[in-house]
């Protein structure tokens, strides 16, 4: 699902795995953040990685 499509859903994520969600940032990027809760308080960790690029470029680090 791209941005446009999860913003039309009114979702504020992309999708969802076994560990929490996947967001897009305002680069058009997915965003991996796990989704934890401890003693009844959730937290959200980003892991900041995102999918390779397709085009074969290289990322800047």
């Amino acid at each position: 699902m791209g941005k446009d499509a999860a913003s039309e859903a009114g979702k504020w994520y992309a999708e969802t795995w076994d560990g929490g969600y996947v967001r897009v940032d305002a680069k058009g990027r997915k965003v991996y953040v796990i989704r934890r809760m401890l003693n009844g308080k959730t937290y959200k960790v980003s892991t900041r990685a995102h999918p390779p690029r397709r085009d074969g470029a290289a990322q800047a680090v």
